[in-house]
């Protein structure tokens, strides 16, 4: 445990370690010769004669019955465990009272609007000095404390974070080296012993928000517990509406039960040589449950974008279409009251692309990713069927994937305006 002497205590001869094995040396005086303190030292790992260090770790304070981890085994970031693990694979846990908040990745307009939000929880003061956040370059100061139930809001730039989202400079209160990835990537905070006290992995993909990728949200925390990186405890701020220096649109975790919304149809390429094609493009989507469903705040998103008005009600088993002209689509169908009549954004790429179906949380509801060559239907890319638009793709089974193309069957005849009546699951083995 210290520099001088390394030899306190020798492994015996002979011990061999299997492959992704562990060794666990008891400490004491009367075991290993050497005990370690709760109020922190040091460890090193020499070799057999001493003469140099393999390794070494300094640690500070240590609560009781916590432990000290790698994670995963042999890893470079050290965690603490609520319930050490001798002789088994390490674990991680959250730890303390302040945690990851809010984080703004992707702002719409200045990369430097980006920001980090961080929470503590409890009623107490915490002293926060020389903590840092890993994945940007921050380090707090020295004296630096949290009061009980406040926030601490470190932005890219003060003016662009002030800007962006139309908050007073002074909400924030200091200001990080580096970039955020637009792809996701990890994020934590670390105490002054370089130990993790939160950590999260974020994305840009389900299961974490996916209107926080440039669409104007944060991800924003609405609980916690023990564990590390749980994206089902991050949702997605109403786009447009993240919350920087205030409490997040939501403060617990409401039970994950998706509302059973989907893609039912739609054209990308339409077979027509007399018009613009993208007139007739469309996407229907149709609510297969037995409950009305509010889409206010919900959003289709991917090659194409769409923010769904507030109280914008899809019924049980009914449908809503949205089209790149609704004025036009709305003359040669009749849709009554099924045609929104506000256009997407956009136009649906004829070489294939991608259609998402977005919840006010930011939550992945549905999901298609099309192309127009083998094993997706090649009808649909702008052969003539419909004697005006050509085919549509529309789904066979309500309950597959909207990613498998096995589940979309290009059809002659286009029903942007009325709901798929039946579904066919048999050919996907589906219910």
């Amino acid at each position: 445990d210290k520099p001088d002497p390394l030899m306190l205590y020798q492994i015996p001869s002979g011990t061999v370690i299997s492959a992704k094995g562990h060794l666990v040396i008891k400490l004491g005086i009367a075991e290993a010769g050497f005990g370690l303190s709760s109020q922190g030292e040091s460890i090193f790992l020499s070799s057999q004669d001493g003469s140099f260090v393999a390794a070494s770790y300094a640690f500070g304070p240590l609560e009781s019955d916590l432990s000290l981890a790698r994670y995963p085994d042999g890893g470079d970031q050290w965690f603490y465990q609520n319930t050490p693990t001798p002789g088994q694979s390490n674990t991680r846990d959250r730890h303390g009272s302040v945690l990851l908040n809010e984080v703004m990745y992707n702002p719409n307009f200045n990369e430097e609007a980006e920001f980090i939000e961080i929470r503590n929880i409890s009623k107490e003061e915490v002293p926060i000095g020389n903590w840092r956040l890993v994945g940007v370059n921050y380090q707090f100061p020295s004296a630096a404390s949290l009061a009980g139930d406040e926030l601490l809001l470190i932005g890219g730039n003060v003016e662009a974070v002030a800007n962006e989202f139309g908050i007073p400079a002074a909400r924030v209160d200091d200001i990080f080296r580096g970039r955020l990835s637009n792809g996701g990537e990890s994020l934590g905070l670390l105490d002054a012993f370089d130990v993790a006290l939160d950590w999260i992995e974020f994305s840009d993909s389900a299961p974490w928000p996916v209107t926080a990728d440039g669409l104007g949200s944060s991800i924003e925390r609405a609980c916690w517990n023990d564990e590390l990186n749980v994206a089902g405890q991050w949702f997605g701020s109403p786009i447009g509406m993240p919350s920087p220096g205030e409490l997040n649109f939501l403060n617990d975790c409401p039970p994950d039960t998706p509302d059973m919304v989907v893609i039912s149809e739609f054209t990308y390429h339409a077979g027509t040589d007399t018009e613009d094609e993208s007139l007739y493009e469309f996407i229907k989507i149709q609510n297969i449950s037995s409950q009305d469903v509010d889409l206010g705040g919900w959003a289709i998103a991917g090659s194409v974008f769409y923010l769904f008005p507030d109280q914008t009600m899809i019924k049980a088993g009914q449908h809503l279409t949205l089209a790149a002209s609704p004025d036009h689509l709305g003359s040669v169908f009749n849709f009554g009251n099924r045609l929104l009549t506000l256009p997407f954004s956009g136009s649906l790429p004829n070489g294939g692309g991608e259609i998402a179906l977005i919840r006010r949380d930011g939550r992945l509801t549905d999901r298609v990713c099309y192309d127009d060559d083998f094993p997706w239907p090649s009808l649909a890319d702008g052969f003539t069927g419909h004697p005006t638009m050509g085919y549509s793709l529309r789904r066979n089974c309500d309950m597959e994937s909207g990613e498998l193309p096995g589940n979309l069957t290009a059809v002659s005849i286009p029903t942007p305006h009325i709901a798929n009546s039946e579904w066919d699951c048999g050919l996907l083995g589906g219910p």
